[in-house]
């Protein structure tokens, strides 16, 4: 289960990361439609890449905290926090 929740949690920080990507490519009609779906989506898929996060932490590591992925999780949800309080 934990393995599943990985790849789960990997595929939303893809398709959270999309937004920033899209970004730096040079705009066509087409990038600014995927654009367009992707600032739809990313607050949703932030949101989940942080509960999965954390889900996924607890059932692969139990109570031991100290690795990376909770350090990735503790900087993702600075950074979910910041993007509430700047824009």
């Amino acid at each position: 289960m934990a393995k599943l929740l990985g790849i789960i949690t990997a595929l939303l920080f893809v398709i959270t990361l999309g937004k920033f990507i899209i970004r730096r490519i040079p705009t066509l009609n087409k990038m600014k439609k995927i654009l367009k779906l992707f600032v739809v989506i990313h607050p949703y898929s932030a949101t989940l890449l942080v509960i999965m996060g954390a889900i996924h932490g607890y059932l692969a590591y139990g109570k031991y905290f100290l690795f990376t992925g909770y350090f990735l999780l503790a900087l993702i949800v600075f950074d979910l926090i910041l993007g509430i309080l700047l824009s």
